[in-house]
């Protein structure tokens, strides 16, 4: 959290944004990589069911 007395810079703002805007994607690639990691499986089981 950034208090409003700290001394903070513009560039220290955008880095900052910069780092966690990187984090959110790397996590969404993730998140899609399991997601398609569970569809395969369900499939796998929807074939094994019949």
């Amino acid at each position: 959290m950034i208090r409003e007395d700290d001394p903070v810079d513009e560039a220290t703002i955008t880095n900052r944004n910069q780092d966690r805007r990187r984090q959110i994607e790397e996590s969404e690639k993730k998140n899609n990589t399991n997601r398609s990691q569970i569809d395969r499986c369900s499939e796998r089981k929807e074939g094994l069911k019949l």
